[in-house]
């Protein structure tokens, strides 16, 4: 899970032509914890010409803007700063057909904003961009395949809200399944014998403003029993009225089934 202190809210730049669309989407992503702000530039000239005065940790682009589409300022970033995550938001994801090309979120839709959040979240931990979190003798967890990165809310169930890929990896499960609310993780996957002491442990790590960190044994999806680590942390939300209103860790394998 993410380390404490480890976590430094995100800068987005965002080339956006669409002036209401590109207030919509800096709303969106700015209520978000681990989101500091939004800089919306009109084309891709004004997004090259803003990474050179600046550092930011990703951007995110329209496909079709006047000048440089969005798949050329693409090209162009990868020559410049080829770690920076890069996301596509558009409302012509299929005209987006190359294999090389950046993760692509469509425009529109009840789910587009939250799609293109939960994106730019899973690709920012993965790419280690702020969110990057140690781990026991690897402090480059976000990029191994079986690290489960996630956010919950902090609320009965702890209702997940972004899963990392790792998940399938290690338990066996699509992100998707957790997100949509059709799996919990306390409940189908942490062992009945360490739920309630689990709960009880990271509740008072929360309460205190601690972090947390303990070993318990998981259930995979074939019914396999491994022992995995997790390490966590509270996350401030704005809507919350006091206290932290999310949650944000890592699951890592410890090796060997139970």
């Amino acid at each position: 899970m993410t380390s404490p202190g480890a976590t430094e809210p995100l800068r987005v730049l965002h080339a956006e032509d669409d002036d209401a669309l590109a207030d919509v989407v800096a709303l969106a992503l700015e209520r978000e914890a681990w989101v500091d702000s939004v800089v919306r530039v009109p084309d891709a000239e004004a997004a090259l010409a803003a990474l050179d005065r600046e550092p930011y940790d990703c951007l995110l682009s329209d496909l079709e803007m006047p000048g440089l589409s969005g798949l050329e300022l693409y090209e162009r970033v990868r020559e410049t700063h080829p770690s920076l995550p890069f996301v596509l938001f558009t409302g012509r994801p299929r005209a987006v057909r190359r294999g090389d090309a950046p993760p692509t979120y469509e425009k529109g839709g009840a789910d587009a904003l939250g799609s293109l959040s939960r994106g730019l979240y899973r690709l920012c931990v993965a790419r280690g961009a702020a969110l990057a979190a140690p781990t026991p003798g690897d402090p480059s967890a976000p990029a191994r395949p079986d690290a489960m990165f996630y956010r919950c809310r902090r609320a009965p169930g702890w209702p997940a809200e972004v899963v990392g890929p790792g998940v399938t990896v290690l338990l066996g499960y699509e992100p998707e399944a957790f997100e949509r609310g059709e799996l919990t993780y306390a409940e189908d996957v942490v062992h009945p014998e360490d739920r309630q002491w689990t709960h009880d442990a990271m509740e008072a790590s929360l309460s205190a403003g601690d972090p947390f960190e303990f070993t318990y044994r998981a259930r995979r999806a074939d019914g396999d029993v491994i022992r995995v680590w997790e390490r966590g942390r509270g996350v401030p939300g704005g809507d919350a009225a006091d206290g932290d209103a999310f949650v944000e860790g890592f699951v890592l394998p410890l090796g060997g089934d139970e």
